[in-house]
């Protein structure tokens, strides 16, 4: 006896009164898989259900204790009366709950009844799993946004940097020509201040894949594709090849040759879409959204 469990002697007490899982439950107005989950052991009965259970078989609650049943009549009754002075009629199940497998006998612990009986406690459990999902879900969102505007705003100083750097280097090349060989120097200063008037945001704005970008490249994608009928033998494979080549080659030359138009027109126009390009990437936001 020292083995057994609670359930074992619930189920040993129902086997030997010839009693079904099933009529069980319906003495204590509870599920029969709840009656099935007590003698396998994977849940416990509360003490009030402990309490009928040893009404319905007649012997002491303790027995749910050490096993021991009272050696007669008169001992088994003391017992009883005494582990369970006055037996209180079982209450009204009112449902299970369809989270829990809880047995529900109080209205006040009914959540919602549709499209399923809820209890309270998973109810509140649900809702604070809810809360806890949508405060992840607007962390994990705050902390992309801050990764990209943050990244945005590094393509913004590399472009500054780089232009910098570029422009210091030239004021550095002019200086050691003006040393060289003195001429004008406020004409060549003249000529360098006009100079890092357009090249500065030009060289910056390279780097933000922006408006200016689309015009140094636009020379590229004035000719689009052309479409090529051929026939599926191997001569017509090879003349769709030796086309798209031909083309290919057309469209890097074109390139070519407008590149130095388009990188012109770029540099003219950068001091222009400088500013309020680099107001929106202080901002965090990419110029082409």
């Amino acid at each position: 006896m020292e083995n057994e469990t609670v359930g074992t002697r619930i189920a040993t007490l129902r086997k030997n009164q010839g009693m079904t899982q099933a009529e069980l439950s319906e003495k204590l107005n509870v599920t029969y898989q709840a009656v099935s989950k007590w003698e396998r052991d994977e849940s416990l009965p509360d003490l009030e259900r402990l309490r009928e259970i040893a009404h319905i078989f007649n012997v002491p609650f303790s027995y749910f204790d050490d096993g021991k049943l009272p050696e007669n009549e008169q001992a088994q009754e003391t017992a009883v009366t005494a582990a369970a002075p006055a037996y209180e009629p079982a209450r009204v199940l009112l449902g299970v709950c369809t989270v829990c497998g809880k047995s529900i006998y109080d209205e006040s612990n009914i959540a919602q009844t549709s499209p399923a009986l809820v209890c309270k406690e998973c109810h509140d459990r649900k809702i604070k799993n809810d809360i806890k999902a949508a405060d992840d879900a607007r962390k994990n969102r705050e902390a992309n946004e801050k990764y990209e505007k943050d990244r945005v705003k590094r393509m913004r100083n590399r472009g500054l940097i780089t232009a910098g750097a570029i422009c210091g280097a030239l004021l550095i090349l002019l200086i050691i020509g003006l040393i060289q060989e003195p001429t004008d120097i406020g004409e060549a200063i003249g000529g360098y201040c006009i100079l890092v008037l357009f090249l500065f945001p030009f060289i910056s704005q390279l780097f933000w894949h922006g408006f200016i970008v689309d015009v140094v490249l636009c020379g590229g994608k004035m000719l689009g594709g052309i479409g090529v009928i051929f026939t599926l033998d191997l001569d017509g494979i090879i003349f769709l090849i030796v086309v798209k080549l031909i083309f290919f080659v057309i469209r890097i030359l074109f390139f070519l040759l407008t590149l130095v138009f388009f990188f012109l027109l770029g540099m003219l126009l950068s001091p222009f879409t400088f500013i309020p390009a680099v107001v929106k990437l202080s901002r965090g936001k990419e110029l082409d959204d």
